[in-house]
């Protein structure tokens, strides 16, 4: 299967799962693992207007609890802001740094220099 065909059945899966099976799924048809089945209602999940009871099958309905864990990721952003100066910092001086005296008589790795 080559790039663009892979690319091309994605987004009619995407389109088939956004467009036909979430909005026309039956509430309580797919039940999560480890919840009672009830009697599916032909109510889809967005004609309760959010409201779920204690009885609700939008509890236990797969489809929406996996629509519902979906996440978008975040935009990205393709432009820089404009950097420029802020504020200009003073140069504080806390005390005065002293090298300490060296002993060594040579202080590199090469012979030492005869004059």
């Amino acid at each position: 299967m080559t790039q663009r065909n892979l690319q091309i059945f994605i987004l009619a899966w995407a389109v088939m799962w956004f467009v036909a099976i979430v909005p026309a799924h039956q509430r309580g048809a797919v039940v999560v693992p480890g919840a009672e089945p009830t009697a599916a209602s032909c109510d889809s999940c967005c004609e309760s207007g959010g409201k779920s009871g204690p009885d609700d099958p939008v509890q236990r309905c797969a489809v929406c609890h996996i629509v519902a864990k979906l996440d978008v990721p975040p935009a990205v952003a393709l432009f820089t802001p404009r950097l420029g100066v802020v504020e200009y910092l003073t140069i504080v001086l806390c005390c005065d740094v002293e090298a300490p005296e060296s002993t060594l008589t040579i202080q590199g790795r090469a012979p030492p220099v005869f004059v």
